[in-house]
């Protein structure tokens, strides 16, 4: 249900016998997309990383110039 290697913000992390309330609670608008919206929320997850960590300006010029954030380490 996460990102591979992302870690759940819940000290349990959810398994197929969590209720639907723990479902919708931990996931809630994520709980059902399709892979072109499930991408876009990892991308967007992605570029939130890259801001932290070399700043927002740096992110606009490589997103100018075309490039891929998933590809730049």
């Amino acid at each position: 249900m996460r990102h591979v290697g992302e870690e759940s913000p819940n000290s349990c992390p959810l398994t197929w016998g969590s209720s639907v309330n723990e479902l919708l609670v931990e996931l809630g608008p994520d709980l059902v997309l399709t892979r072109e919206e499930y991408e876009g929320v990892l991308y967007q997850r992605r570029r939130q990383a890259l801001i932290r960590e070399h700043g927002a300006d740096r992110v606009a010029e490589w997103e100018r110039q075309g490039r891929d954030l998933n590809e730049i380490s």
